[in-house]
């Protein structure tokens, strides 16, 4: 089962993440159930191969320190594919990238999926996956969208599926 790096979201940012997702799903049936976890922010997924012990001695050096720190949300957005994935996007801010650039690296070269490395990492909030066409699932989210405003609380890591937390850091 793969690892996960986490920063998980406040309340008054989970909350309305959680009426977006029952939203979408309401509209779509098809939808793909989500793992049973708080609203967060992935900052990096490796594979099952990583000793889970060493790796949370790793990311507890370097996110000491780190202090919770605003999250705003700026728009929509989806990852195409089957399922496909729609997500609420964070404004990018320097605490966003330098919580991502810790984690990435204290990782071991060649054990974090390429789609989170540095370069490639879209930050984003899933709200829901959907096999099926997405016509009309923006727009349904647009008519429930604003801007929302919270605070990342903590970093786990986690393995999954199904949502195990190993360590809060």
């Amino acid at each position: 089962m793969p690892i996960a790096v986490t920063a998980k979201l406040d309340q008054a940012l989970s909350d309305p993440v959680e009426r977006l997702s029952r939203a979408i799903e309401a509209r779509y049936p098809d939808f793909v159930p989500q793992p049973d976890y708080q609203p967060h922010i992935t900052l990096a997924v490796m594979s099952e191969d990583v000793p889970s012990d060493e790796l949370i001695k790793l990311l507890r050096k370097v996110t000491l320190g780190v202090d919770r720190f605003p999250v705003v949300t700026s728009h929509l957005g989806i990852f195409p594919g089957q399922p496909s994935y729609i997500f609420l996007v964070p404004v990018v801010t320097k605490p966003l990238l330098e919580l991502h650039a810790m984690v990435a690296a204290a990782l071991p070269a060649g054990v974090m999926h390429p789609h989170y490395e540095i370069g490639s990492w879209v930050p984003h909030i899933t709200l829901a996956a959907v096999n099926q066409t997405l016509d009309g699932t923006i727009a349904n989210g647009l008519d429930n969208f604003q801007t929302y405003r919270g605070h990342v609380t903590d970093i786990e890591v986690v393995r999954f599926p199904p949502v195990q937390v190993l360590a809060r850091l």
